[in-house]
């Protein structure tokens, strides 16, 4: 791809609710608690329009308006922005929309983030890229590592996932 941050850019669908990504979260060796289905979708009118979904998936910081509460880690965010929920009941196939059933979730995590260069481009990347990040309280449920000080860089091999979006 020539442009890599100019790629799906925020829509509403037929709905007129904003485009909902499903992750099926299929294997996870190292809490298989995590496993399941979650579902995550944009809230909010602050980013209509200018939704990356390229962008969110790598970077998580895409999701939210700003980090949590004290009292929590510095690097976690809110759910201010988006609904992160957990299990097929949570999105309504005739509405389109995703109800969260995690209730006050403040372990959406970002952690480290760094800038790539990609193709004469910069690319941000959030440490365990832009999906779940420990989201509804699982702690280690996570798809992949991208900051590359990270051990586990590109090497998530005990974790498999399939993602639709629509």
């Amino acid at each position: 791809q020539t442009n890599l941050n100019a790629v799906s850019t925020y829509t509403y669908n037929v709905l007129n609710q904003a485009p909902t990504f499903m992750i099926d979260f299929l294997r996870n060796d190292e809490l298989k608690s995590a496993e399941g289905i979650y579902f995550m979708q944009n809230t909010g009118t602050a980013v209509v329009g200018t939704r990356d979904y390229w962008g969110t998936i790598r970077n998580g910081k895409q999701w939210g308006a700003g980090f949590s509460g004290a009292g929590n880690n510095p690097g976690y965010r809110n759910a201010n922005g988006f609904t992160l929920a957990r299990g097929a009941s949570a999105f309504d196939p005739n509405t389109g929309i995703v109800t969260s059933n995690c209730g006050d979730d403040y372990s959406f995590g970002t952690w480290a983030y760094e800038v790539v260069a990609v193709e004469g481009q910069n690319v941000g990347l959030s440490k365990h890229g832009g999906l779940l990040n420990d989201g509804c309280g699982t702690g280690n449920a996570w798809l992949m590592t991208y900051v590359q000080s990270d051990a586990r860089c590109m090497d998530d091999a005990r974790r498999d996932a399939t993602v639709w979006m629509r």
